[in-house]
């Protein structure tokens, strides 16, 4: 019996008598985040880069996904003419009405929804007509799907999908890969590209992520490649619409669970947030569609791109249980404050796991999704970050926003998520915007589309007279309630201003609220 074994079966033994004895844990000291001032407006002003050379048509599988619709969106503001949405039929029109949105804002892009099936290739192949690229993130959701169709998405997906491209004439493809496809459960501090992907994983859904990524890469490693072909390596995504890493934290924060930590605390993890995973998967596209098109090594230190993997982070890993505590205090949950020793907590997971194959084997059944398996608490227990030196160098990549501002952003687009229950805190972020007046930050240019995401009760910008003004933490004190100004959000709200019901000092009120002026009008007071 090896060492790993031996404590496994010592934390299964110590997991029992935890559970007789009443001792699970020793009291953690709490971190502590103080963020900058103005930290969510100086946030809200963040854009990604005005990306040049891109393919004219995209198509982007998984699209109304989580990652995939953040990737439509940004290529439709770069300016690619045409974009294919491709994903399965949805349940409800409502989950693909952002297109029509979409289009109306980005005139000069026309975006057009696809429904089909990675396992029907003539889907694909109808989906493909006329289109020169591919950003292919789609993926069933580890947890939730079996492992049979983990394979045949995944990789019997990705295989077809390359096939397809290669008939039809698309010349790059950029896929979706995971940090996982190399984490074997062990410490993996600050490992890059050339750390092998290992013989054996912990779960099946990291199993099919490294072999869709061989086949990709294999595909575009040949100097003669018909699709030249780049994955994409991130690690912990999280962000507006994400329905899993804050949600997650959320529900178990609304939980006993929420008050434990596992192991020591220090381990140092990567998180990504969205919008630098979306800049990596467009530079990735932008040097593969310059490679393509030139003949030439597309990388910007004159590196070839086709056949390559790149890890793409934030950039700043910080511990795992830190994360967790900044998110926690963003949406307003008490800290955590007891930790379970690591060896105990993987002990605990694998004598779950091992009762529930047991019980599903009995039952004919997958096993249940555990909420503490090993694979999580290895995630959560052990240092695994990544760097990204290959990216900068190749792809010219860097983060766009920093962890403290895509933590903003991401609290801010979850009003319904923040606790208001017994021990409820203040959250830090709100603590320094308070601080900062919008008009004291520089006053910038924004489209009125921009505006527009600007719309609720935790966000709400507005436009009066050409001007921009962030009344977020206005519509509280707001003498006419805050519905007026909720009902305005996003939108201009000139004409309901100028009335009899405000007195004279609005203007000064609206004036330190001010951010900016709507692009292309009048700037002038």
């Amino acid at each position: 019996m090896d060492s790993d074994m031996l404590w496994t079966a010592v934390g299964g033994a110590a997991a029992l008598l935890a559970v007789y004895t009443g001792f699970f844990a020793l009291v953690w000291t709490k971190p502590v985040w103080s963020p900058p001032a103005g930290l969510r407006r100086v946030a809200s002003r963040i854009r990604l880069p005005a990306y040049e050379g891109l393919p004219e048509s995209v198509m982007v599988t998984g699209g109304c996904g989580f990652l995939g619709r953040h990737i439509v969106e940004a290529l439709a503001a770069s300016g690619v003419s045409f974009i294919v949405v491709f994903d399965l039929a949805p349940r409800d029109v409502s989950h693909v009405a952002w297109i029509a949105d979409l289009n109306k804002a980005t005139p000069g892009t026309k975006v057009e929804f696809v429904a089909g099936d990675l396992k029907d290739p003539e889907s694909v192949r109808a989906a493909l007509k006329g289109v020169k690229a591919v950003v292919h993130c789609a993926s069933p959701h580890p947890q939730l799907a079996s492992d049979a169709v983990l394979e045949a998405v995944i990789v019997d997906g990705t295989r077809e999908l390359l096939t397809v491209c290669a008939d039809e004439g698309v010349k790059s493809f950029v896929l979706t890969s995971s940090a996982s496809v190399v984490f074997s459960g062990t410490d993996q501090p600050g490992a890059d590209e050339t750390v092998p992907i290992p013989s054996t994983f912990r779960d099946f859904y990291s199993v099919c992520k490294a072999q869709a990524e061989k086949i990709v890469c294999a595909a575009g490693s040949s100097p003669s490649a018909r699709v030249l072909t780049a994955a994409v390596r991130p690690h912990g995504i999280f962000g507006p619409r994400d329905t899993q890493a804050v949600p997650g934290i959320c529900e178990v924060s609304s939980t006993w669970r929420g008050k434990l930590v596992l192991g020591d605390g220090n381990n140092m993890v990567d998180f990504t947030y969205v919008g630098n995973v979306v800049h990596g998967h467009i530079l990735a596209l932008q040097r593969l569609h310059a490679e393509a098109t030139s003949g030439k090594p597309g990388g910007k230190d004159g590196s070839r791109i086709s056949g390559k993997a790149f890890f793409v982070t934030n950039d700043e890993p910080l511990p795992f249980w830190s994360f967790v505590a900044r998110v926690k205090a963003a949406m307003r949950y008490p800290a955590a404050s007891v930790r379970i020793p690591y060896r105990l907590a993987h002990g605990i997971a694998t004598l779950q796991e091992a009762v529930a194959g047991i019980v599903a084997s009995m039952r004919g059944t997958k096993p249940t999704p555990l909420h503490l398996s090993p694979q999580r608490v290895a995630i959560a227990g052990t240092a695994h970050w990544y760097k990204c030196d290959r990216a900068k160098a190749a792809l010219g990549y860097s983060p766009v926003w920093n962890m403290d501002q895509a933590l903003a952003l991401t609290a801010m687009s979850y009003p319904s998520l923040v606790y208001s229950g017994p021990g409820a805190v203040r959250s830090p972020i709100e603590q320094v915007d308070e601080e900062c007046r919008p008009c004291d930050l520089p006053q910038m240019a924004f489209s009125r589309a921009e505006v527009a995401q600007h719309n609720t009760d935790g966000d709400a910008w507005l436009i009066v007279d050409g001007k921009v003004h962030d009344v977020t933490y206005f519509v509280d004190t707001h003498p006419g309630g805050p519905d007026a100004l909720l009902r305005n959000a996003g939108k201009d709200a000139s004409e309901g201003f100028h009335g009899d019901q405000h007195p004279e000092n609005v203007v000064e009120t609206l004036a330190d609220l001010r951010i900016g002026w709507v692009e292309d009008e009048d700037k002038s007071d």
